[in-house]
């Protein structure tokens, strides 16, 4: 993986995984100079360094906060378990040499994980992991160093994409052909809305919250307005 400066178009960081790279997603809180990478199993957070000094040091002070250890020596210890028995997620400190390529915290899941979608405040992360089955899901508190399953595991399989609401506690989540919106303080379905599509593809949601757009791979959008019922406007 490449960080390019786009004023210059110069190459700034290069990033050997020795995996595929699926996603890439900085935080939007600006406040926290840092970005999640989907590689493998594993969602990687890097903090690169280009701000300035004490907002690059605040930036490592977050990613170290309640981590046992903010360097570990083996990054397969005992204490991760192994994919094959681990059911969840294991969060760890990186290795010597992962820090000193500006890699300060690593989530090892059980299975490959598709893509990565943040809440707007910038310390949720939502990944998903089409081998997963009932766990494709999770979301994870940078802050605490949590992560878990919404709504116990239960929700929708087939999930394609997955959007955090701007302002409530509503989340999107894309299956093939559907969208069902989440309660995740009530932890219950409120909404499913019907694409008419037979994949989709991609899910954008407006700053307002209001509105959605669905994209499908046989190169279809459909804008869905929350308030106007369960089809797309037309």
């Amino acid at each position: 993986g490449r960080l390019w400066e786009v004023d210059t178009g110069r190459s700034l960081r290069l990033w050997e995984f020795g995996e595929i790279v699926q996603c890439v997603r900085w935080c939007p809180n600006a406040s926290r100079g840092f970005f999640a990478v989907a590689v493998g199993s594993r969602v990687v957070f890097i903090n690169p360094g280009l701000a300035a000094a004490d907002a690059v040091a605040a930036t490592d002070e977050l990613c170290f906060d309640n981590l046992a250890d903010a360097v570990v020596e083996d990054a397969h210890a005992d204490a991760l378990q192994s994919k094959e028995d681990r059911k969840g997620a294991g969060w760890r400190g990186g290795t010597r040499d992962e820090h000193k390529r500006n890699i300060r915290v690593v989530i090892e899941l059980p299975h490959k994980v598709k893509s990565l979608s943040w809440h707007h405040r910038g310390d949720y992360l939502a990944s998903i992991a089409p081998e997963g089955g009932k766990r494709s899901v999770l979301i994870h508190q940078f802050s605490k160093k949590r992560s878990q399953a919404p709504f116990g595991g239960k929700s929708a399989t087939e999930v394609q994409r997955v959007e955090f609401h701007p302002s409530e506690p509503f989340f999107f989540v894309a299956t093939k052909r559907y969208v069902h919106v989440y309660d995740l303080e009530k932890q219950t379905r409120v909404k499913k809305l019907l694409t008419g599509f037979n994949w989709i593809s991609s899910l954008a949601v407006h700053p307002t919250g209001n509105h959605l757009i669905v994209g499908s791979y046989d190169a279809k959008v459909a804008w869905m307005d929350l308030d106007g019922g369960d089809k797309p406007f037309r």
